[in-house]
């Protein structure tokens, strides 16, 4: 998220220095997961929901990215964490 003063940041053969906004955005979106120190997801999104919208963002397919998700969320064993949807459809 900050721009380097000095040197070089490749990740996955990409120098991340030479890629204007749009492409860095792309790059963290289909490249990178992080969650901020102080997280700021949306309270009226279910876990599910929060978990997908950056496959909603890439374009994904709803049965793809709700079957996505799931998995995530089973995964880190947070799957009990996902109450009915409402919001978006994840």
């Amino acid at each position: 998220m900050l721009t380097p003063t000095d040197g070089e940041v490749v990740v996955s053969g990409e120098n991340l220095r030479q890629l204007d906004d749009k492409r860095i955005s792309a790059f963290r979106n289909r490249t990178i997961g992080f969650v901020f120190q102080f997280f700021n997801l949306p309270g009226y999104y279910t876990a599910l929901d929060n978990v997908a919208l950056p496959l909603v963002l890439a374009g994904v397919d709803l049965q793809a990215r709700r079957e996505r998700a799931r998995g995530l969320l089973q995964e880190f064993g947070l799957a009990d964490r996902n109450c009915r949807p409402r919001g978006f459809q994840a």
